[in-house]
């Protein structure tokens, strides 16, 4: 069947950008083809939140990720706000 290998990371990555970026070039790190998957704490795009966007999908596109696409909900977090107070974003997803 298949005979390739691949490393795999489940990661909770900290609300704090700076604790964030210090991650994301450890994770650079990697050179064997990989998986990660779990909470990121940050969106792709505008699309993904009402109420900012990070440098995440610059990182994406520079250790050559795949943002894999799922079927459940926009968005993955809400601060339980209502009306105008309320944030929505997509944290969760897999590279």
């Amino acid at each position: 069947m298949f005979n390739k290998c691949f490393s795999f990371a489940g990661v909770y990555v900290a609300n704090t950008y700076s604790i964030r970026r210090h991650l994301w070039r450890d994770l650079s790190s990697f050179t064997d083809p990989w998986f990660i998957l779990d909470d990121f704490n940050v969106v792709l795009s505008i699309d993904e939140c009402k109420g900012g966007v990070d440098s995440f999908l610059d990182w994406i596109n520079n250790n050559d990720l795949t943002n894999m696409s799922f079927s459940s909900p926009c968005y993955t977090w809400s601060n339980g706000r209502r009306e105008l107070q309320r944030i929505d974003r997509k944290l969760d997803r897999a590279l």
